[in-house]
């Protein structure tokens, strides 16, 4: 059984896409890759699954902010490190996820880029806050500035969807590495054959296992642990 290496300890940020239907895998998987990371920012979904779990998931001295109170907690903390799960207000998605995106340029700024990758973002349902088409309706969305720019920056960014296809492909187009778990949706799972080059089944992928496509284009399965 192939080992997953994946590793953030990159002089540029690295930009991660999971997607699987609910119960895949896809928030376990999440937790593991920002489980070693020193300051971690979590634009959660209106589910709110995130911030529900925050301290379980994140450790004791995780916080949970609106978009409106996320500069002044992300400038507090910086030196010292931080676990903030940002909730978005409903109906304002695209706008909140717009507004922490920006924040997160503008401290990589302030505080030096010639360094290892110093933040990561988690985009939860990136389908809301980074639907397919908004680079049209909003082309300065800084999520497609951090998705395009932000590697060399440090950023790491992870976006996770239940669907492939409802987040916007300039987003997708600019992923260092994929996640493929088990998929519900039949465009996704022909998008997902499209993109695994045929292999498999993305919608007979077994709970927990999943494909990886790095950023060499080179496809590896792993089997649920």
């Amino acid at each position: 059984m192939a080992k997953d290496k994946t590793v953030w300890q990159t002089e540029q940020g690295e930009r991660y896409g999971l997607f699987g239907t609910s119960g895949s895998g896809k928030t376990t998987k999440a937790r593991q890759l920002i489980s070693g990371c020193r300051r971690v920012v979590v634009f959660d979904s209106l589910k709110g699954e995130w911030a529900q779990n925050a301290k379980k998931w994140l450790g004791k001295d995780a916080v949970v902010v609106d978009a409106a109170g996320f500069f002044a907690v992300l400038y507090k903390k910086w030196h010292i490190g931080f676990k903030i799960v940002v909730m978005p207000t409903f109906s304002r998605e695209i706008q909140d996820l717009h507004h922490v995106c920006s924040v997160i340029w503008c401290a990589q700024a302030d505080f030096g880029v010639n360094h290892a990758a110093k933040l990561t973002l988690f985009i939860d349902e990136a389908q809301e806050g980074i639907p397919s088409g908004i680079k049209f309706k909003m082309p300065a969305h800084a999520a497609l500035r951090l998705a395009t720019m932000g590697r060399g920056k440090g950023v790491n960014m992870i976006v996770a969807s239940q669907r492939i296809k409802s987040v916007d492909i300039n987003i997708r187009s600019n992923l260092t590495g994929m996640f493929v778990f088990r998929l519900s949706d039949l465009a996704d799972i022909q998008e997902a054959r499209r993109l695994l080059l045929g292999q498999g089944d993305a919608g007979s992928i077994p709970n927990f296992a999943y494909y990886y496509k790095d950023e060499n284009g080179k496809i590896t399965f792993f089997e649920k642990k």
